[in-house]
């Protein structure tokens, strides 16, 4: 926003647009302009091959368009080729995928300070170092002033439902590579205002009771279910290994569990 606000006709260009839109721009995964990727020598040879996969976005700023209006085609063309993107300071934004920034797509919602947010960490995690929950860990911190922290299975409260789910949660520490029960990781979210939430984070990885069909794949395939997001083509076996195993993973995820999770990250506080 500018200093007299959202400009009206860039919110009802931005109402005007479609998922598929917006599917596309974040599928920009190589381009010029890459977040805090960008270098200078990354940008020119994007730019020289052709692979400019980013969007320019008429923003909210109240700078006046007319140099965009008029010449936004060639300033453009020169700021993909110099790896220059000023951002909210011009009038037109560009646009790329939001994975180099965040790829866990949580950082905005933490802005709204919500009770619960329920994440699917799938990003290519062969090691299960946890990189992309780092990197929102940090920023968190950094830009929100909020802490977010993982909570020992060992503390969940002893209720029936707790007691039933908790071989299935684990930490970051513990959740390996390989087969296993833990699945999901529950952390406490400590808002800069005091006010706290829950984070449930479902990690895909091989569970013990996996269909016929998806345990043969995986044995075939032994990066499954972290393979590299570079395959972007997945023949039917891959697909529906993928699906069978969202919907073994999140079969627990019920709308009591859902109720019971902020409640259960605000136990031992």
């Amino acid at each position: 926003t500018g200093a007299r606000g959202p400009a009206p006709a860039s919110i009802a260009a931005l109402g005007q647009t479609q998922l598929s839109e917006w599917v596309a721009i974040s599928g920009a995964a190589v381009s010029s302009g890459m977040g805090s990727l960008t270098s200078a020598g990354v940008a020119a040879l994007s730019f020289l091959s052709g692979f400019r996969l980013g969007y320019w976005w008429r923003g909210l700023s109240s700078t006046p368009m007319w140099s965009w209006r008029w010449f936004g085609k060639y300033r453009g063309t020169f700021a993909e080729m110099l790896a220059r993107f000023p951002g909210l300071r011009t009038p037109a934004w560009y646009l790329s995928d939001g994975g180099h920034f965040d790829n866990t797509g949580v950082y905005a919602l933490l802005k709204r300070k919500l009770a619960l947010i329920v994440l699917a960490d799938c990003g290519a995690d062969p090691h299960y170092l946890f990189a992309d929950l780092e990197n929102l860990i940090r920023k968190a911190r950094v830009d929100y002033n909020a802490t977010i922290e993982f909570i020992d299975p060992a503390s969940l409260p002893e209720t029936a439902l707790a007691n039933v789910l908790r071989p299935r949660f684990g930490t970051p520490d513990s959740i390996m590579p390989g087969v296993g029960e833990q699945h999901l990781l529950l952390a406490r979210i400590r808002y800069h205002d005091g006010t706290l939430g829950a984070l449930l984070v479902i990690k895909p990885r091989r569970h013990p009771r996996l269909p016929l069909d998806v345990a043969g794949y995986a044995d075939h395939d032994p990066g499954f279910p972290q393979q590299s997001t570079g395959d972007q083509f997945f023949d039917e076996a891959q697909w529906e290994s993928y699906c069978e195993l969202g919907c073994a993973l999140g079969m627990p995820l019920s709308g009591e569990l859902l109720d019971a999770l902020p409640q259960w990250s605000r136990d031992g506080v």
